[in-house]
């Protein structure tokens, strides 16, 4: 199912994590997914899941994007003035295409170098 036009309201700001370095993460150029085209579905609340490592962590919100995105655990999003991690993407392909990507957003105070 795809998220209606009408849900995606909200931008979102994603920077990639590139991998790490001597002196800490590498990161990418940010990307802005913002209305009318490229808008995300954001719902608030906490919810339990499963981070990468294995651990229970709590997300507190959640982030629909739109058709196949480039979103990995680890990057980070600014959305409504707060700063998340993203702690888990899952595509969403019901007959086989992704038709939008369900991302789980913890708040962070980790902050990208400029």
């Amino acid at each position: 199912m795809r998220i209606p036009p009408s849900l995606r309201r909200e931008t979102v700001v994603v920077t990639p994590r590139k991998g790490s370095g001597a002196y800490g993460p590498i990161w990418g150029d940010p990307v802005t997914y913002a209305p009318p085209y490229k808008g995300v579905y954001v719902q608030p609340g906490n919810r339990e899941a499963v981070d990468s490592s294995g651990k229970v962590a709590v997300a507190n919100a959640t982030a629909f994007f739109d058709g196949p995105v480039p979103i990995n655990t680890g990057d980070l999003c600014e959305w409504n003035d707060g700063r998340y991690k993203v702690i888990d993407a899952q595509p969403k392909r019901p007959h086989g295409r992704t038709m939008h990507v369900e991302v789980l957003l913890q708040s962070t105070e980790e902050a990208v170098p400029e």
